[in-house]
């Protein structure tokens, strides 16, 4: 991925130690808004239960690790995915058939705007912390993609064709329930992106497949071991993009970058007539 007037990828200039580009990188599979947002504290519970902890690893929030400041000029991020119960969504899909629809739409739209009731802090305003934080950034939040190219080609077990198109309308709820999330704040310097026509072809069940399928614990490095108390215990690796699919995303955000900097060109009169 390069950044607006960079000819080398961040990848690259991080690595050569420019003094160009500062690359931060701070992400962690399964966090919460409230995760990024602000620090809790508690303790690794039985049967590895995460218990309050700071992250689910015991790492400080990314909204406080020291990546943001006057300084900061992008922000990337995808979020929202954990808050609206998606892992326990999939993992039902797959073994007893998926929650009602109205429900996980429930989640979803409670993901963008916060739920204390279930300590989630929300999409927007763990957006607006950012900016507070990152006044001079601009900020891009990166969509999921939908995670079957084809409704009727189904190879995970369990799911099923019925559970697939469920999984197929939610998945498109939450692109635009996050769209309309990020368009409410008002910022132009802040934005969404849709990685959906990136992944077009490298979808689970395509060939090459670009998101894996569900895979069992334990699988890889940031899996914990399964206990034999656990049911349906499955690696962290299950429903991520793999090497293709980090790719994809990358032409996704290059695309989304290009987009945002020809925004921003735009004179004020001009992108108020569109």
């Amino acid at each position: 991925m390069k950044l607006p007037g960079q000819s080398t990828s961040a990848g690259e200039l991080s690595d050569a130690w420019s003094t160009d580009s500062e690359l931060g990188f701070v992400a962690c599979s399964g966090a919460f808004t409230t995760d990024v947002a602000q620090q809790t504290s508690g303790y690794l519970g039985s049967n590895w239960k995460v218990v309050n902890l700071d992250g689910q690893f015991r790492e400080a929030p990314q909204i406080d690790s020291g990546v943001l400041d006057e300084n900061t000029t992008m922000v990337t991020l995808s979020i929202g995915g954990n808050d609206a119960g998606f892992p326990q969504v999939l993992k039902e899909c797959a073994l007893t058939g998926c929650p009602p629809e109205e429900e996980i739409k429930k989640k979803i739209d409670a993901a963008q705007s916060g739920d204390p009731n279930r300590n989630i802090v929300g999409v927007g305003p763990l957006l607006q912390l950012i900016r507070a934080e990152a006044p001079n950034a601009k900020i891009m939040v990166m969509g999921y993609p939908q995670l079957f190219g084809s409704i009727g080609l189904i190879c995970v077990t369990g799911v099923g064709t019925t559970g697939a198109q469920v999984l197929h309308r939610m998945a498109v709820y939450m692109q635009q329930a996050e769209m309309k999330t990020v368009e409410s704040l008002g910022d132009k310097n802040i934005v969404y992106a849709n990685p959906d026509r990136s992944f077009d072809g490298k979808r689970a069940c395509d060939d090459p497949e670009g998101i894996n399928k569900l895979v069992k614990a334990q699988s890889g490095d940031g899996d914990f071991k399964c206990l034999s108390t656990d049911s349906g215990c499955i690696s962290r690796e299950s429903y991520h993009p793999n090497k293709t699919g980090t790719s994809a995303y990358a032409d996704a955000m290059q695309q989304a970058i290009g987009s945002l900097r020809e925004a921003n060109d735009v004179p004020d009169s001009r992108r108020q007539r569109r």
